[in-house]
C-alpha cells in the first residue's frame, strides 16, 4: 500500500511539472513518470506535450498538447485518446485515436482519424483518413480519399477511390469503386467495376462487371451483366436480365425489351 501511494505521489508530482519526468532506474530507460520527451520502456503521463520518441508502452490520461513530432513504437493507451505524428504498433483510445500516420492496430471508442492508416482500424462511430490500407470498420461509416482493403460501415462507406471489399449498411459511394461492393440500399459512383449488389439501386456513369439490384442504371455505359427489375443503360455492351430492360444504343423496339436485352 505504501509503495502504491509513493508511486502515485511521484506520478502526480512529475505530471504537475511540464517537460519534467521521474525516470527509474535511469533517464530514458525503464519506467518514466511524467512528460519525458524520449523514453524506452513504460511511460506514464497525465498530458503529453512535445513528446518526440517512445519505444514501449505509453499510457496517458488526457488529451495531448502540441504533439506534432511524436514518433511512437509499441503500445499506446489513452483514457481520452492518444495522438501522434507517426504510430507503429497498437493504439487504443477510450474516446478516440488520432495521428498523422498509423501503422498497425488502432481502436477508438468513438473513432479513429489520421492522414494515413495501414492495418486494422475500428471506431464505434467511424474511421476516417486520407489513405487507408487494410481492414477498417466504422459503426456509422468509413470515409477518406483513397481506401483499399476491407471497408465496412454500419451506415456507409465513401471515398474518391475505393478498392477491395466495401460494405455499407445503407450504401457505398465514391468516384471510383473497384472490387466487391455491397450496399444495403444504394451504391453509386462515377465508375463501378466488379461485383456490385444493392438492395434498391445501383447508379453510375460507367458500370463494369456484374450488377444486381432492383434498379440498375448506367448513365453512360454498361459493360457486363446487369440483373434487376429495371435495367437502364445509355450504352449497353453486355446483357440485361430483368422485368424491363432499356438499352438506348439498340435500334427500334430493341431499345425496350422485357426479360432480356443485349448488345455487343
Amino acid at each position: 500500500m505504501r509503495s502504491l501511494s509513493l508511486f502515485l505521489l511521484l506520478f502526480f508530482v512529475a505530471a504537475a511539472v511540464k517537460s519534467q519526468s521521474i525516470d527509474i532506474p535511469v533517464a530514458h530507460y525503464g519506467i518514466s513518470l511524467g512528460n519525458s520527451e524520449y523514453h524506452n520502456g513504460l511511460r506514464l503521463n497525465l498530458i503529453d506535450e512535445d513528446v518526440h520518441l517512445v519505444n514501449g508502452l505509453n499510457i496517458t490520461l488526457w488529451l495531448p498538447e502540441n504533439n506534432r513530432r511524436f514518433d511512437m513504437n509499441g503500445v499506446a493507451i489513452g483514457l481520452v485518446g492518444p495522438a501522434f505524428e507517426r504510430m507503429r504498433g497498437v493504439s487504443l483510445g477510450v474516446v478516440g485515436v488520432g495521428g498523422g500516420s498509423i501503422d498497425g492496430i488502432a481502436i477508438g471508442g468513438i473513432g479513429v482519424g489520421a492522414s494515413s492508416i495501414k492495418g486494422i482500424s475500428a471506431g464505434v462511430i467511424g474511421v476516417g483518413a486520407d489513405n487507408i490500407e487494410g481492414l477498417a470498420i466504422g459503426g456509422i461509416g468509413v470515409g477518406g480519399d483513397d481506401l483499399r482493403g476491407i471497408l465496412i460501415g454500419g451506415i456507409g462507406v465513401g471515398a474518391d477511390m475505393l478498392q477491395g471489399i466495401m460494405i455499407g449498411g445503407i450504401g457505398v459511394g465514391g468516384d471510383n469503386l473497384h472490387g466487391l461492393t455491397i450496399g444495403g440500399l444504394l451504391v453509386g459512383g462515377d465508375t463501378i467495376d466488379g461485383l456490385t449488389v444493392a438492395g434498391l439501386r445501383i447508379k453510375g456513369e460507367a458500370l463494369v462487371g456484374l450488377k444486381i439490384a432492383p434498379y440498375v442504371r448506367a448513365e453512360k455505359i454498361m459493360s457486363g451483366i446487369s440483373i434487376g427489375l429495371l435495367n437502364y443503360a445509355d450504352n449497353l455492351h453486355g446483357i440485361q436480365i430483368g422485368l424491363f430492360n432499356i438499352a438506348k444504343n439498340n435500334k427500334g423496339i430493341f431499345k425496350y425489351l422485357p426479360l432480356i436485352n443485349f448488345h455487343e
